[in-house]
């Protein structure tokens, strides 16, 4: 058997930069996420992740984003964060994985050592952690050779380079 190990250096991820355009108490900037007037039947989004830098952020966001959906789908989008139990986290582990589960919000818990190759998109909720573990979130997706995802990191509009050159 021979073993193929990747460092943190994936060009196959497009990384990206938004500014937050609603207030950042709120999570209107995930509605992209899920189309407006989402129903049953409907295509399900890509596989995602979002990290937040605590879990209340990570339960409220769920929370906001259960309610873009109708009532049938809500348990589609989870959180997991390290107050859950192991077997918690493995049983949504394997839910991502199978895609019964669309999405998680989630901690810096989702991280080493959690390996799933088909994730599309991975959001950092205002970067609240040093670049490299930002950057071993952003490594998260697009593990199969080919595949493209995409890295985004939402900040506070004061912190994008048009904001700067505003000043």
């Amino acid at each position: 058997t021979e073993h193929i190990i990747h460092s943190n250096d994936w060009p196959e991820i497009y990384l990206a930069v938004c500014g937050l355009k609603y207030p950042a108490n709120g999570f209107k900037d995930l509605a992209f996420l899920i189309s407006e007037g989402f129903k049953e039947g409907d295509l399900s989004p890509e596989k995602f992740l979002i990290f937040f830098d605590n879990t209340k952020k990570a339960e409220h966001a769920i929370q906001w984003l259960q309610k873009q959906l109708p009532k049938s789908l809500q348990d589609k989008i989870k959180y997991f964060h390290s107050t859950m139990t192991q077997s918690y986290h493995e049983d949504e582990f394997q839910a991502l994985k199978d895609s019964d589960t669309w999405g998680l919000c989630s901690t810096d818990a989702f991280g080493m050592g959690m390996d799933l190759p088909d994730i599309k998109l991975i959001i950092q909720w205002k970067a609240t952690c040093d670049f490299c573990m930002l950057w071993q979130q952003f490594g998260q997706e697009a593990r199969q050779t080919g595949q493209t995802a995409v890295a985004l990191l939402l900040v506070k509009q004061k912190d994008t380079d048009d904001a700067r050159k505003k000043k």
